[in-house]
């Protein structure tokens, strides 16, 4: 069963048109025990059954790894198309649209892993759940691709096996890998001074949590009673973080997701904003120039 992509706010239920919501793979049934999935297959196996295209599309619940071996082609999301040329690392994290072409000589590893499992293993390092939580296309020197392509064969042997401490040494693995990762491909990993941990998982929970409710007219307040800290305190995080107020990130995450419906579907901007929780379209136009420096129409022409 394919999923469609639903988008649900507190006026109306509406559908992305030309744009699927996998809780799966790529094409792939519901998952029943999804808090817990890890998938590793060859870039090869899936590409190779679309005819090397895979149209835009979303997963709400998967970080996913591309590790390109050999080969090159475009990562598409909601903005832009990305050309890209192996040796190199593609990170998509949950409700990231995307879609690919790649040329017939594409080769590498993908890793998809839920959200659930991962945001487990790593809340205790809030730092790397951060690292991870945005789209990163990443060029690899050969030495730091043969030490990640080591961790995924290491992982991928582990996770086979059924011994009854399989669990908690995939966990340590997995730990390793995406730390290993962050540290070979990113030295901006290893120079940003480490925020207060505490700090960090109040911004990844906030940041979450305004994610999964574009588009509804929660206030910032709201947000931070839900942390259980006050609206000065969550401004002073936000700024520490990310040099931006708690209204600046969640309008900022509004202006993505008006970017997708200008990008990929008909509607029109006054019903995009309506969708968008604004009842004035013409103040939507307003913070969306003001963001992009193009209104609305301008921004769809382009595409």
């Amino acid at each position: 069963m394919i999923i469609e992509y639903l988008i649900c706010y507190n006026k109306i239920n509406i559908v992305l048109k030309g744009i699927v919501n996998f809780k799966g793979l790529y094409g792939d049934q519901y998952l029943e025990s999804f808090n817990d999935f890890f998938q590793y297959e060859p870039l090869k196996l899936r590409s190779k059954m679309y005819n090397w295209e895979i149209k835009s599309h979303v997963h709400s619940n998967l970080y996913q790894l591309f590790i390109l071996t050999a080969g090159s082609g475009k990562i598409v999301n909601a903005n832009e198309e990305l050309t890209f040329k192996s040796p190199c690392l593609i990170h998509l994290p949950p409700n990231t649209l995307h879609g690919f072409k790649f040329n017939q000589d594409i080769d590498g590893h993908v890793i998809s892993i839920s959200d659930g499992y991962f945001e487990s293993i790593f809340n205790s390092v809030p730092k790397l759940l951060l690292w991870y939580s945005e789209l990163k296309l990443i060029n690899l020197q050969a030495h730091s691709l043969k030490e990640i392509v080591d961790l995924l064969i290491k992982v991928n042997l582990e996770r086979t096996d059924n011994k009854l401490e399989t669990n908690v040494y995939l966990s340590s693995l997995f730990t390793l890998f995406f730390i290993e990762i962050a540290r070979a491909v990113d030295q901006d990993y290893q120079e940003v001074q480490l925020k207060e941990n505490r700090t960090l998982q109040y911004f990844n929970k906030f940041h979450k949590k305004a994610k999964a409710n574009i588009g509804k007219n929660i206030a910032m307040e709201e947000f931070a009673s839900d942390l259980g800290i006050s609206l000065v305190h969550l401004n002073r995080i936000c700024h520490s973080v990310a040099q931006k107020s708690s209204l600046q990130i969640v309008q900022e995450l509004v202006i993505e997701e008006a970017k997708k419906f200008l990008n990929r579907t008909e509607y029109s901007i006054s019903e995009i904003a309506y969708f968008l929780n604004y009842s004035d379209p013409a103040y939507f136009t307003r913070v969306f120039k003001k963001h992009t420096g193009k209104n609305p129409k301008e921004y769809r022409s382009q595409m």
